[in-house]
Parts: C-alpha cells; sequence; structure tokens
C-alpha cells in the first residue's frame, strides 16, 4: 500500500484518534489494520450511523476524504442489508444514505458539489428527478444523469458524489 493511499484510508474514517484497535495496540499492524476487509462494518461503525447504513456491497470505501474533499462511493436504496421497494424509495434511501456518511464526517448534503446518477432505465429519469430534488431542497449539485445495463443487487438507482467542506 502507498503511504497517500494509506493517509486517504486512515482519513476517510479518521480512525487513528478514536479506533480501539488502534487505542489498544502499538500500532505496528495499523497498515495490516487498514488492509483488513476495509469495507466491512469497521468503516460503518466509525460512520456513527450503523443503524442506518447497509454493509457496502463490494470490496471499496463508502466515502474517503482527502483534504476538504469528500467522495463518496455509490450508494443503492439499501437499509438494513435489503433494496427498499420501488424507484422514489430508493432514491430516497440513497440520499439518505449519503447523508448519513456526510454527517459522520461533518458535512451535509448541501456540501455535495457533484452527483453522477445511475439508472436501471432511463425511463425512470423523471420519477428519479422528482425524489432527487425534493431531497436536496434548493440546493442545486453539478450532476451527470445515465442508464446503465444493470445495477448492483437489482438496484434500479445508484447516487455517487463529490463534496467539499471548508
Amino acid at each position: 500500500m502507498s503511504k497517500v493511499d494509506t493517509v486517504l484510508r486512515c482519513r476517510a474514517h479518521e480512525c487513528c484518534e478514536r479506533c480501539e484497535t488502534h487505542q489498544n495496540s502499538d500500532r505496528k499492524n495499523d497498515e495490516q489494520h487498514h488492509n483488513d476487509d476495509y469495507s466491512s462494518n469497521h468503516v460503518l461503525q466509525h460512520s456513527g450511523n450503523v443503524t442506518v447504513m447497509s454493509k457496502p456491497v463490494g470490496p471499496y470505501t463508502p466515502l474517503v476524504r482527502a483534504g476538504n474533499t469528500m467522495y463518496v462511493s455509490g450508494q443503492l436504496g439499501l437499509a438494513d442489508g435489503a433494496l427498499v421497494e420501488g424507484l422514489d424509495a430508493q432514491v430516497r434511501q440513497a440520499m439518505a444514505n449519503l447523508a448519513a456518511l456526510l454527517e459522520a464526517e461533518g458535512a451535509s448534503l448541501s456540501n455535495i458539489v457533484k452527483t453522477t446518477v445511475l439508472l436501471d432505465s432511463i425511463d425512470d429519469y423523471a420519477e428519479m428527478n422528482t425524489a432527487y430534488t425534493e431531497s436536496f431542497g434548493d440546493h442545486r449539485p453539478a450532476r451527470a444523469a445515465f442508464a446503465v445495463d444493470a445495477l448492483p443487487l437489482g438496484g434500479l438507482v445508484e447516487i455517487e458524489a463529490i463534496a467539499v467542506v471548508d
């Protein structure tokens, strides 16, 4: 693992300050700690909202912080490990998942500067827009939206974001 990767992974959940693994070790195993199943619930425990967030569906970090910029991996409409029913509900849950990850880092949806929306069907574009704009209120980040062949777990929508804090 590169030095930069280690720093970014650590900052993603700032565990060096709070993590029991680090507090109870001599830090010799820090790099191994960051390599061990990084997408496990360990990251989500640092999010401060374990009951809202579901475990990631792949080997990725839900949020990476690099300086004042946060990159939030694509969020499905998952609650308690399962997709919620319907496009509207999945958009709202994906947005709630984004908000929970950002809030754990001291940010909010209003800090988002860019999103990418992946749809299972472009025919769902108008319905997605309704739930999406209601979730953001008056805030309108830059956005790309397009249809893909399929999404993980049979999801109807996935939303990723870039946020900036001062």
